[in-house]
């Protein structure tokens, strides 16, 4: 639901080591070394990141939404003004979605605090993070589902008979709800 006269572009970063450019096989220990472990993990978010720095040197962006801020925007936010097109930075987004014993485990603190907003999905996440990020640029935007819209369709399951559509499948526990 973009308004009118806004210009947006999505960019997938493949998830998988095999996927991974030949030039990119110490991902691991770079990650290490920026105190960004998943960012490691995920060698395609550097070569992911590389591609996106060219195309905001290029032209002017204005935002960046990196909407697995546990695996990419570990690079562009330290990026110096003068490297963007016209000197411009862009303002940075990021979206996070582990629990709060996993989170803090998995952010380099000092980028952190170069995004511009940061977006968490509940108010556990934003306790984690609220001595890290200016609590102006911290905002809780839950997740879920817009039961109005979605309704059950017309008829109704048959007695005893359970019906559940699941998405994703990390930190789920399926083999409980059966």
């Amino acid at each position: 639901y973009l308004p009118e006269g806004f210009e947006a572009e999505a960019w997938t970063v493949p998830l998988g080591q095999a996927l991974a450019p030949r030039w990119l096989n110490s991902a691991a220990g770079l990650g290490r070394l920026m105190g960004a472990r998943t960012f490691g993990h995920n060698p395609n978010a550097w070569a992911g990141e590389a591609e996106l720095m060219a195309r905001c040197a290029a032209s002017p962006v204005e935002l960046v939404h990196f909407i697995d801020g546990e695996h990419g925007g570990w690079l562009l936010p330290q990026m110096p003004d003068a490297m963007f097109a016209a000197g411009r930075r862009p303002r940075f987004l990021a979206s996070f979605h582990q629990p709060p014993g996993l989170l803090l485990g998995l952010v380099n603190r000092a980028v952190l605090r170069r995004f511009d907003a940061v977006m968490v999905l509940c108010e556990s996440m934003r306790q984690a993070l609220s001595g890290l990020v200016a609590p102006e640029r911290l905002h809780v935007v839950p997740h879920g589902v817009d039961t109005e819209f979605f309704t059950p369709g017309p008829g109704r399951a048959p007695v005893g008979v359970f019906r559940m559509i699941a998405v994703g499948h990390w930190l789920r526990d399926y083999s409980s709800a059966l």
